[in-house]
């Protein structure tokens, strides 16, 4: 809410200005329409910085953008590097679909080929993943591309689906990304014998915690369950979330207001949909129904379902 104050505070400031770009070694030392007016008549990429005014110098010094390496890097493959936020250049910004800043986009025949959201600090494993990560969108497939295609090639593979989630989050696509996590809830049991495989588990018990873990977490922010907010407002949770879903249904041509929301609850109305039809079948799993109720449980029986596996809290809160 501060944040939505204050941004609409500077756009009916007349005079409000850009911040001055940070010190990184990485940027070209061009403005946004310097670095379009080059690459205006060939097919090559840039890389725009969207930052904003509150990032703390230090922080950006110590970034992986200010590394010898990922600079080296860019320079030597002729990568241009620039540098803006809301206040330079508004119109634009609002075609960049910024959810958080900074964002790291790389830019090519006019749209944005690939993103990155948040900032990391140089490190032996983040100076590999950017430089991989700016080699492939200068390539033919970006890495969420080449993710897909693997998992259009095998889509029983769990490890694909896992890189996707990872490159999807990456990307700032929840909502894709949470398609995928819904993707592997209802084929539960792949996801199950990939855990044993990674030495991830080792019992059914410890899955089934990794499950309510996962699914309370993803109620609790996509609101599918019953509360009242701190305006007042009460939520009936999973009956809100099913008309809304119905709706667009119904209404194709419409678009919802949080489009990145609205994608991942419609991802678990999907998954609630199918564990349901399963059971009228006949065909559910236990842990199909385990996890049914794990999306619908509420009051007293969602208070027992925690009760069921408080020695796993007790063991996180001990650091085990």
């Amino acid at each position: 809410m501060l944040r939505i104050f204050i941004l609409v505070v500077i756009l009916l400031t007349p005079h409000a200005k850009a911040a001055e770009p940070p010190e990184l070694a990485c940027l070209s030392g061009l403005s946004l329409d310097e670095v379009f007016a080059q690459n205006k008549h060939i097919n090559g990429g840039f890389i725009i910085i969207v930052g904003d005014k509150w990032m703390e110098s230090d922080t950006w010094a110590s970034s992986v953008w200010n590394d010898p390496e990922v600079v080296e890097y860019l320079k030597s493959h002729h990568v241009l590097v620039t540098y803006m936020d809301q206040e330079s250049d508004p119109a634009f910004f609002d075609t960049l679909d910024i959810g958080a800043t900074p964002t790291f986009i790389y830019y090519s025949n006019r749209r944005v080929r690939s993103r990155r959201i948040g900032l990391v600090s140089a490190r032996d494993e983040s100076r590999e993943a950017t430089i991989e990560w700016v080699r492939a969108a200068r390539s033919n497939l970006t890495l969420l591309e080449k993710r897909y295609k693997k998992v259009h090639e095998d889509p029983t593979n769990i490890a694909s689906r896992v890189e996707l989630m990872k490159e999807l989050s990456a990307e700032g696509q929840a909502g894709a990304s949470t398609e995928q996590h819904c993707w592997v809830i209802d084929h539960n049991q792949l996801w199950y014998e990939y855990m044993i495989q990674q030495d991830e588990l080792k019992t059914e018990d410890e899955f089934q915690f990794m499950l309510y873990w996962f699914i309370m977490g993803a109620r609790d922010n996509l609101v599918l369950i019953r509360r009242t907010d701190f305006s007042g407002h009460e939520s009936d949770g999973w009956k809100d979330a099913i008309r809304s879903v119905e709706y667009a249904e119904s209404n194709p041509w419409t678009t919802p207001r949080s489009p990145q929301t609205f994608q991942s609850k419609k991802a678990y109305v999907d998954l609630r949909r199918a564990l349901e039809s399963r059971r009228d079948n006949n065909t559910a799993t236990e842990r199909d129904l385990f996890i049914l109720n794990l999306l619908t449980a509420e009051g007293e029986e969602g208070q027992a379902i925690h009760e069921q596996f408080r020695k796993y809290f007790d063991e996180l809160e001990r650091g085990e």
